[in-house]
Protein backbone atom coordinates (compact mmCIF):
# COMPACT_ATOMS: atom_id res chain seq x y z
CA UNK A 1 0.00 0.00 0.00
CA UNK A 2 1.26 3.47 -0.89
CA UNK A 3 -0.15 6.75 0.41
CA UNK A 4 0.97 10.06 -1.09
CA UNK A 5 -0.01 13.30 0.64
CA UNK A 6 0.01 16.46 -1.48
CA UNK A 7 0.68 19.32 0.93
CA UNK A 8 2.33 22.68 1.52
CA UNK A 9 3.71 21.35 4.83
CA UNK A 10 5.49 18.02 4.21
CA UNK A 11 7.62 18.33 7.37
CA UNK A 12 4.45 18.46 9.47
CA UNK A 13 3.13 15.26 7.87
CA UNK A 14 6.42 13.38 8.10
CA UNK A 15 6.83 14.34 11.75
CA UNK A 16 3.51 12.72 12.66
CA UNK A 17 3.65 9.69 10.38
CA UNK A 18 7.24 8.94 11.36
CA UNK A 19 6.30 8.06 14.93
CA UNK A 20 4.72 5.16 16.81
CA UNK A 21 3.00 2.28 15.01
CA UNK A 22 2.83 3.94 11.59
CA UNK A 23 6.48 5.04 11.78
CA UNK A 24 7.62 1.51 12.60
CA UNK A 25 5.53 0.08 9.77
CA UNK A 26 7.19 2.53 7.34
CA UNK A 27 10.64 1.55 8.56
CA UNK A 28 9.86 -2.13 8.01
CA UNK A 29 8.55 -1.45 4.51
CA UNK A 30 5.05 -2.69 5.34
CA UNK A 31 3.53 0.52 4.02
CA UNK A 32 4.93 3.40 1.97
CA UNK A 33 3.91 6.97 2.83
CA UNK A 34 5.30 10.09 1.23
CA UNK A 35 4.54 13.78 1.75
CA UNK A 36 4.95 15.69 -1.51
CA UNK A 37 5.44 19.45 -1.45
CA UNK A 38 3.01 21.13 -3.85
CA UNK A 39 5.20 24.24 -3.84
CA UNK A 40 7.93 22.29 -5.67
CA UNK A 41 5.71 22.26 -8.76
CA UNK A 42 4.79 25.93 -9.05
CA UNK A 43 5.97 27.88 -12.12
CA UNK A 44 5.74 31.19 -10.27
CA UNK A 45 9.16 32.85 -9.95
CA UNK A 46 8.35 33.85 -6.36
CA UNK A 47 7.37 30.27 -5.52
CA UNK A 48 3.75 31.26 -4.87
CA UNK A 49 0.97 28.67 -5.07
CA UNK A 50 -2.02 30.92 -4.34
CA UNK A 51 -3.77 33.97 -5.73
CA UNK A 52 -6.80 36.19 -5.16
CA UNK A 53 -10.25 34.84 -5.98
CA UNK A 54 -12.26 36.07 -8.98
CA UNK A 55 -15.33 38.00 -7.89
CA UNK A 56 -13.65 39.27 -4.77
CA UNK A 57 -13.79 37.97 -1.25
CA UNK A 58 -11.51 37.43 1.69
CA UNK A 59 -8.39 35.27 1.57
CA UNK A 60 -6.38 33.56 -1.13
CA UNK A 61 -7.09 30.44 -3.17
CA UNK A 62 -4.72 27.62 -4.09
CA UNK A 63 -4.02 27.62 -7.83
CA UNK A 64 -4.79 24.73 -10.15
CA UNK A 65 -1.42 24.46 -11.93
CA UNK A 66 0.87 23.47 -9.00
CA UNK A 67 -1.67 20.91 -7.74
CA UNK A 68 -2.20 19.43 -11.19
CA UNK A 69 1.52 19.12 -11.93
CA UNK A 70 2.20 17.64 -8.49
CA UNK A 71 -0.43 14.98 -9.08
CA UNK A 72 0.92 14.27 -12.57
CA UNK A 73 4.40 13.69 -11.11
CA UNK A 74 2.99 11.24 -8.56
CA UNK A 75 1.02 9.45 -11.30
CA UNK A 76 4.09 9.05 -13.51
CA UNK A 77 5.81 7.07 -10.73
CA UNK A 78 2.71 5.05 -9.98
CA UNK A 79 1.88 1.54 -11.14
CA UNK A 80 -1.63 2.83 -11.79
CA UNK A 81 -2.56 5.10 -14.67
CA UNK A 82 -4.56 7.26 -12.28
CA UNK A 83 -4.06 6.78 -8.52
CA UNK A 84 -7.26 7.36 -6.51
CA UNK A 85 -7.21 11.02 -5.42
CA UNK A 86 -9.03 12.22 -2.29
CA UNK A 87 -9.52 15.89 -1.46
CA UNK A 88 -9.97 16.57 2.28
CA UNK A 89 -12.90 18.97 2.30
CA UNK A 90 -15.75 19.93 4.68
CA UNK A 91 -18.05 19.47 1.67
CA UNK A 92 -17.18 15.78 1.33
CA UNK A 93 -18.87 12.74 2.80
CA UNK A 94 -18.03 12.16 6.47
CA UNK A 95 -15.28 9.58 6.94
CA UNK A 96 -16.45 6.23 8.33
CA UNK A 97 -14.68 3.04 9.32
CA UNK A 98 -16.39 1.28 6.43
CA UNK A 99 -14.88 3.74 3.95
CA UNK A 100 -11.50 3.31 5.64
CA UNK A 101 -11.73 -0.46 5.06
CA UNK A 102 -12.59 0.08 1.41
CA UNK A 103 -9.72 2.49 0.84
CA UNK A 104 -7.26 0.10 2.51
CA UNK A 105 -8.00 -2.45 -0.20
CA UNK A 106 -6.61 -0.13 -2.91
CA UNK A 107 -2.97 -0.40 -3.96
CA UNK A 108 -2.44 3.35 -3.80
CA UNK A 109 -4.22 6.51 -2.73
CA UNK A 110 -3.28 10.19 -3.02
CA UNK A 111 -4.58 12.76 -0.51
CA UNK A 112 -4.81 16.46 -1.39
CA UNK A 113 -4.57 18.97 1.47
CA UNK A 114 -6.24 22.30 0.82
CA UNK A 115 -5.15 25.54 2.48
CA UNK A 116 -6.01 29.23 2.61
CA UNK A 117 -9.62 29.64 1.39
CA UNK A 118 -9.57 26.42 -0.59
CA UNK A 119 -8.67 25.17 -4.07
CA UNK A 120 -9.52 26.34 -7.61
CA UNK A 121 -12.64 24.40 -8.53
CA UNK A 122 -11.34 23.50 -12.00
CA UNK A 123 -8.53 21.27 -10.77
CA UNK A 124 -10.93 19.51 -8.42
CA UNK A 125 -13.19 18.73 -11.35
CA UNK A 126 -10.21 17.58 -13.42
CA UNK A 127 -8.44 15.12 -11.10
CA UNK A 128 -10.26 14.52 -7.78
CA UNK A 129 -12.12 11.20 -7.39
CA UNK A 130 -13.84 11.91 -4.09
CA UNK A 131 -14.01 14.45 -1.27
CA UNK A 132 -13.90 13.35 2.37
CA UNK A 133 -14.72 15.32 5.52
CA UNK A 134 -13.67 14.48 9.08
CA UNK A 135 -16.46 16.49 10.68
CA UNK A 136 -18.50 19.67 10.71
CA UNK A 137 -15.91 22.13 11.95
CA UNK A 138 -13.28 24.46 10.48
CA UNK A 139 -9.52 23.78 10.41
CA UNK A 140 -6.63 25.85 9.12
CA UNK A 141 -5.74 23.35 6.41
CA UNK A 142 -6.22 19.82 5.15
CA UNK A 143 -3.09 18.38 6.78
CA UNK A 144 -4.66 17.24 10.02
CA UNK A 145 -7.60 15.52 8.27
CA UNK A 146 -5.17 13.94 5.79
CA UNK A 147 -3.06 12.58 8.65
CA UNK A 148 -6.17 11.15 10.28
CA UNK A 149 -7.18 9.42 7.06
CA UNK A 150 -3.66 8.11 6.41
CA UNK A 151 -3.39 6.76 9.95
CA UNK A 152 -6.81 5.08 9.82
CA UNK A 153 -6.09 3.43 6.46
CA UNK A 154 -2.56 2.37 7.43
CA UNK A 155 -3.84 0.57 10.53
CA UNK A 156 -5.94 -1.68 8.31
CA UNK A 157 -2.94 -2.98 6.37
CA UNK A 158 -1.78 -6.47 7.37
CA UNK A 159 1.29 -6.33 9.53
CA UNK A 160 0.92 -2.73 10.70
CA UNK A 161 -0.77 -3.72 13.98
CA UNK A 162 0.60 -6.56 16.15
CA UNK A 163 -2.32 -8.84 15.22
CA UNK A 164 -5.66 -8.78 13.44
CA UNK A 165 -7.55 -9.03 16.74
CA UNK A 166 -6.14 -5.67 17.83
CA UNK A 167 -7.92 -3.79 15.06
CA UNK A 168 -11.09 -5.87 15.17
CA UNK A 169 -11.68 -4.98 18.84
CA UNK A 170 -11.32 -1.22 18.47
CA UNK A 171 -14.10 1.35 18.44
CA UNK A 172 -16.00 1.59 15.14
CA UNK A 173 -14.34 -1.48 13.58
CA UNK A 174 -17.44 -3.65 14.10
CA UNK A 175 -19.84 -0.71 14.21
CA UNK A 176 -19.70 -0.29 18.00
CA UNK A 177 -17.74 1.84 20.43
CA UNK A 178 -15.04 0.03 22.37
CA UNK A 179 -15.61 -1.24 25.90
CA UNK A 180 -13.85 0.48 28.88
CA UNK A 181 -10.37 -0.82 29.71
CA UNK A 182 -8.24 -0.83 32.85
CA UNK A 183 -4.66 -1.51 33.93
CA UNK A 184 -2.71 -1.54 37.22
CA UNK A 185 -3.20 -0.58 39.99
CA UNK A 186 -6.40 -2.47 40.85
CA UNK A 187 -7.68 0.50 42.89
CA UNK A 188 -7.03 4.13 41.95
CA UNK A 189 -8.62 7.16 43.62
CA UNK A 190 -11.11 4.83 45.30
CA UNK A 191 -12.21 3.26 42.03
CA UNK A 192 -11.62 -0.45 41.52
CA UNK A 193 -11.31 -2.48 38.35
CA UNK A 194 -14.56 -4.42 37.65
CA UNK A 195 -14.31 -7.79 39.37
CA UNK A 196 -15.24 -9.73 36.25
CA UNK A 197 -11.99 -8.66 34.58
CA UNK A 198 -9.87 -10.39 37.23
CA UNK A 199 -12.09 -13.45 37.53
CA UNK A 200 -10.18 -15.45 34.93
CA UNK A 201 -13.53 -16.53 33.44
CA UNK A 202 -12.98 -15.69 29.77
CA UNK A 203 -16.58 -16.30 28.71
CA UNK A 204 -17.89 -13.86 31.34
CA UNK A 205 -15.21 -11.33 30.39
CA UNK A 206 -16.17 -11.53 26.70
CA UNK A 207 -19.85 -11.14 27.62
CA UNK A 208 -19.09 -8.13 29.85
CA UNK A 209 -17.02 -6.45 27.15
CA UNK A 210 -19.67 -6.99 24.50
CA UNK A 211 -22.39 -5.58 26.73
CA UNK A 212 -20.24 -2.60 27.67
CA UNK A 213 -19.64 -1.88 23.97
CA UNK A 214 -23.36 -2.03 23.33
CA UNK A 215 -24.12 0.13 26.37
CA UNK A 216 -21.57 2.82 25.42
CA UNK A 217 -22.79 2.92 21.85
CA UNK A 218 -26.40 3.10 23.02
CA UNK A 219 -25.62 6.00 25.37
CA UNK A 220 -23.10 7.96 23.27
CA UNK A 221 -23.65 7.10 19.60
CA UNK A 222 -27.07 5.45 19.18
CA UNK A 223 -26.97 6.29 15.46
CA UNK A 224 -24.23 3.66 15.00
CA UNK A 225 -26.55 0.85 16.10
CA UNK A 226 -28.57 1.19 12.91
CA UNK A 227 -25.68 -0.18 10.83
CA UNK A 228 -23.94 -2.42 13.38
CA UNK A 229 -24.02 -6.20 12.98
CA UNK A 230 -26.04 -7.33 16.01
CA UNK A 231 -26.90 -10.80 17.27
CA UNK A 232 -30.19 -11.82 18.84
CA UNK A 233 -28.58 -11.55 22.29
CA UNK A 234 -27.29 -8.07 21.42
CA UNK A 235 -30.80 -6.96 20.49
CA UNK A 236 -32.25 -8.43 23.69
CA UNK A 237 -29.65 -6.60 25.78
CA UNK A 238 -30.29 -3.31 23.96
CA UNK A 239 -33.99 -3.75 24.63
CA UNK A 240 -33.32 -3.94 28.36
CA UNK A 241 -31.29 -0.71 28.10
CA UNK A 242 -34.11 1.05 26.30
CA UNK A 243 -36.69 -0.12 28.82
CA UNK A 244 -34.41 0.69 31.75
CA UNK A 245 -34.93 4.38 31.14
CA UNK A 246 -38.72 4.27 31.51
CA UNK A 247 -40.91 3.40 34.52
CA UNK A 248 -44.60 2.98 35.09
CA UNK A 249 -46.30 5.54 37.35
CA UNK A 250 -48.35 4.60 40.42
CA UNK A 251 -50.44 6.44 43.00
CA UNK A 252 -49.90 5.99 46.77
CA UNK A 253 -52.44 3.13 46.81
CA UNK A 254 -50.32 1.18 44.29
CA UNK A 255 -52.75 1.78 41.43
CA UNK A 256 -51.20 2.14 37.97
CA UNK A 257 -51.71 5.62 36.49
CA UNK A 258 -52.67 5.15 32.80
CA UNK A 259 -50.96 7.32 30.20
CA UNK A 260 -48.17 8.56 32.50
CA UNK A 261 -44.59 7.38 31.99
CA UNK A 262 -41.66 8.26 34.24
CA UNK A 263 -38.07 8.59 33.07
CA UNK A 264 -34.95 7.83 35.09
CA UNK A 265 -33.14 11.00 36.12
CA UNK A 266 -36.16 13.25 35.68
CA UNK A 267 -38.32 14.68 38.45
CA UNK A 268 -41.27 12.57 39.54
CA UNK A 269 -44.44 14.69 40.00
CA UNK A 270 -45.96 15.14 43.45
CA UNK A 271 -48.35 12.35 44.41
CA UNK A 272 -46.79 9.98 41.88
CA UNK A 273 -44.56 7.02 42.72
CA UNK A 274 -42.34 4.52 40.92
CA UNK A 275 -41.96 0.87 41.83
CA UNK A 276 -38.83 -0.57 43.49
CA UNK A 277 -38.41 -4.24 44.39
CA UNK A 278 -36.15 -5.58 47.14
CA UNK A 279 -35.33 -9.26 47.59
CA UNK A 280 -34.10 -10.71 50.88
CA UNK A 281 -32.08 -13.85 50.14
CA UNK A 282 -31.69 -16.65 52.68
CA UNK A 283 -29.86 -19.91 52.07
CA UNK A 284 -31.38 -23.21 53.16
CA UNK A 285 -28.56 -23.45 55.74
CA UNK A 286 -30.01 -20.36 57.46
CA UNK A 287 -27.45 -17.73 56.37
CA UNK A 288 -28.40 -14.46 54.69
CA UNK A 289 -26.78 -12.97 51.58
CA UNK A 290 -25.23 -9.53 51.95
CA UNK A 291 -24.18 -7.50 48.91
CA UNK A 292 -21.73 -4.59 49.15
CA UNK A 293 -22.69 -1.57 47.09
CA UNK A 294 -20.23 -0.27 44.52
CA UNK A 295 -18.21 2.65 45.92
CA UNK A 296 -19.33 4.84 43.04
CA UNK A 297 -23.01 4.53 44.05
CA UNK A 298 -25.05 6.20 46.78
CA UNK A 299 -24.25 4.44 50.09
CA UNK A 300 -21.14 3.09 48.37
CA UNK A 301 -19.22 0.50 50.40
CA UNK A 302 -22.18 -0.28 52.68
CA UNK A 303 -23.89 -3.67 52.86
CA UNK A 304 -27.50 -4.57 52.17
CA UNK A 305 -29.32 -7.82 52.77
CA UNK A 306 -31.16 -7.56 49.49
CA UNK A 307 -30.85 -7.46 45.77
CA UNK A 308 -33.20 -5.12 43.98
CA UNK A 309 -33.92 -2.07 41.90
CA UNK A 310 -36.50 -0.12 39.93
CA UNK A 311 -39.14 -1.94 37.92
CA UNK A 312 -38.96 -1.40 34.17
CA UNK A 313 -41.98 -0.15 32.28
CA UNK A 314 -44.49 -2.97 31.92
CA UNK A 315 -42.97 -5.16 34.64
CA UNK A 316 -44.99 -6.56 37.52
CA UNK A 317 -43.38 -6.58 40.99
CA UNK A 318 -42.65 -10.31 40.71
CA UNK A 319 -41.08 -9.92 37.26
CA UNK A 320 -38.93 -7.07 38.50
CA UNK A 321 -37.81 -9.04 41.55
CA UNK A 322 -36.88 -12.09 39.48
CA UNK A 323 -34.86 -10.01 36.99
CA UNK A 324 -33.06 -7.94 39.63
CA UNK A 325 -32.21 -11.05 41.64
CA UNK A 326 -30.63 -12.66 38.57
CA UNK A 327 -28.79 -9.51 37.44
CA UNK A 328 -27.35 -8.63 40.84
CA UNK A 329 -26.58 -12.08 42.25
CA UNK A 330 -26.82 -14.61 39.41
CA UNK A 331 -29.53 -16.50 41.34
CA UNK A 332 -32.42 -17.75 39.20
CA UNK A 333 -35.51 -18.45 41.26
CA UNK A 334 -39.26 -18.73 40.71
CA UNK A 335 -39.98 -19.11 44.44
CA UNK A 336 -40.25 -15.48 45.48
CA UNK A 337 -42.69 -14.56 48.23
CA UNK A 338 -43.95 -11.02 48.70
CA UNK A 339 -43.56 -10.06 52.37
CA UNK A 340 -44.44 -6.38 52.50
CA UNK A 341 -44.80 -2.95 50.89
CA UNK A 342 -43.48 0.40 52.03
CA UNK A 343 -44.39 3.81 50.61
CA UNK A 344 -41.62 6.42 50.79
CA UNK A 345 -43.02 9.85 49.98
CA UNK A 346 -39.62 11.56 50.22
CA UNK A 347 -38.13 9.77 47.20
CA UNK A 348 -41.51 8.97 45.62
CA UNK A 349 -41.01 5.23 45.68
CA UNK A 350 -43.11 2.20 46.57
CA UNK A 351 -40.88 -0.61 47.84
CA UNK A 352 -42.19 -4.15 47.36
CA UNK A 353 -40.28 -6.61 49.55
CA UNK A 354 -39.74 -10.23 48.51
CA UNK A 355 -38.24 -13.20 50.33
CA UNK A 356 -36.18 -15.78 48.44
CA UNK A 357 -35.03 -19.07 49.97
CA UNK A 358 -32.37 -20.80 47.88
CA UNK A 359 -30.05 -23.80 47.94
CA UNK A 360 -27.67 -22.32 45.34
CA UNK A 361 -23.91 -22.80 45.40
CA UNK A 362 -22.90 -20.09 47.87
CA UNK A 363 -19.75 -19.25 45.93
CA UNK A 364 -21.55 -18.87 42.60
CA UNK A 365 -22.88 -15.37 43.33
CA UNK A 366 -22.29 -13.00 40.40
CA UNK A 367 -21.51 -9.33 40.98
CA UNK A 368 -23.11 -6.67 38.77
CA UNK A 369 -20.62 -4.14 37.40
CA UNK A 370 -21.33 -0.65 38.67
CA UNK A 371 -23.82 -1.94 41.27
CA UNK A 372 -22.07 -4.34 43.67
CA UNK A 373 -18.43 -4.96 44.54
CA UNK A 374 -18.49 -7.92 46.98
CA UNK A 375 -20.78 -10.42 48.72
CA UNK A 376 -20.82 -12.54 51.88
CA UNK A 377 -23.12 -14.95 53.68
CA UNK A 378 -23.81 -14.24 57.37
CA UNK A 379 -25.86 -15.82 60.10
CA UNK A 380 -28.89 -14.08 61.59
CA UNK A 381 -26.86 -13.31 64.68
CA UNK A 382 -24.05 -11.76 62.64
CA UNK A 383 -26.57 -9.66 60.76
CA UNK A 384 -28.17 -8.45 63.98
CA UNK A 385 -24.78 -7.46 65.40
CA UNK A 386 -23.83 -5.30 62.40
CA UNK A 387 -23.56 -1.56 63.08
CA UNK A 388 -26.06 0.90 61.66
CA UNK A 389 -23.40 2.62 59.56
CA UNK A 390 -22.65 -0.70 57.85
CA UNK A 391 -26.15 -1.38 56.54
CA UNK A 392 -28.04 0.53 53.86
CA UNK A 393 -31.34 2.35 54.44
CA UNK A 394 -33.97 2.37 57.15
CA UNK A 395 -35.75 -0.58 55.51
CA UNK A 396 -32.66 -2.69 56.13
CA UNK A 397 -32.62 -1.67 59.79
CA UNK A 398 -36.30 -2.60 60.10
CA UNK A 399 -35.56 -6.03 58.70
CA UNK A 400 -32.75 -6.55 61.23
CA UNK A 401 -35.06 -5.40 64.03
CA UNK A 402 -37.64 -8.01 62.94
CA UNK A 403 -34.97 -10.70 63.26
CA UNK A 404 -34.33 -9.62 66.83
CA UNK A 405 -37.96 -10.25 67.84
Amino acid sequence: MKISIMTLFPEMCNAVLGESIIGRAREKGIIEIEAVNIRDYTTDRHNNVDDATYGGGMGMLMQAQPIYDCYKAISEKSKSDKPHLIYMSPQGKTLTQQRVKELSELDEIVILCGHYEGVDERVLEEIVDEEISVGDYVLTGGELPALMLADAVARMIDGVLPNDEAKSLESHYDGLLEYPQYTRPFEWHGKEVPEVLISGHHENIDKWRRQQSLKRTFERRPDMLEKAELTKKDLEYLETLRKAELWDAYDKDFALIPGLTLERGKRIPDGVFHLVCDIIVQHTDGTYLLMQRDKRKHFGGMWEATAGGSALMGESPAQCAKRELCEETGIISDSLTEVGRVVNSDNRSIYVEFYCRTDCDKQSIVLQDGETSAFKWVSAQELISMKKDELVTERMQNFVDELKV
